[in-house]
């Protein structure tokens, strides 16, 4: 028989892996347009402050931090002078809801302390180009652990899709196939 020329038809395994590459860069990609996105959204706001809010909801939550995210949020809190981040072992995640402008907004507020239903609290706000205001959830806001995701992401996603291409190239002994 002669051997057919052309195309050869894939495996299930390398379509997989292929598949999970294109999956990843997409991934990546999703993360590193929303970090792009939020920066242009601060970056044409008309202003940024600090605004009571009342609390709605409140959700008890555990958390297993690394030491490492422990030292980030400590730096935020000395950089930025208040904390909006989240303590080793627990931390309260709040649904809150501010006023401003003749506005309804709602965000949320996480907190190391207990906070009560009906408490007023302090949330950092964005009054948009459009006038427009919106509480900030500081754990979207970390641009740079989307970029970070989003380059990682699309780095394994390309290694996936090159190594499903290289493996067409080779034989079963891992040499280059001739012809």
């Amino acid at each position: 028989m002669a051997k057919k020329k052309g195309k050869q038809k894939r495996s299930n395994a390398e379509k997989t892996t292929a598949g999970l590459g294109i999956f990843f860069i997409a991934l990546g990609l999703i993360s590193i347009l929303l970090a792009v996105f939020r920066i242009v959204e601060v970056e044409k706001s008309k202003d940024y402050f600090m605004s009571d809010a009342q609390v709605t909801y409140v959700e008890y939550k555990e958390a297993d931090l690394s030491a490492s995210q422990i030292r980030y949020i400590n730096s935020y809190r000395d950089y930025h002078g208040f904390d909006p981040y989240i303590e080793h072992n627990h931390y309260y995640k709040a649904k809150v809801e501010a006023e401003l402008g003749g506005q309804k907004i709602k965000g949320v507020y996480y907190s190391e302390s207990g906070v009560a239903e009906g408490e007023t609290v302090q949330v950092p706000v964005l009054q948009k180009s459009n006038g427009k205001y919106k509480i900030i959830d500081p754990l979207k806001y970390d641009f740079g652990y989307y970029i970070v995701v989003g380059v990682i992401a699309c780095v394994v996603g390309l290694g996936l899709v090159l190594l499903t291409v290289i493996s067409k190239k080779l034989d079963k002994k891992g040499n280059l196939k001739k012809g």
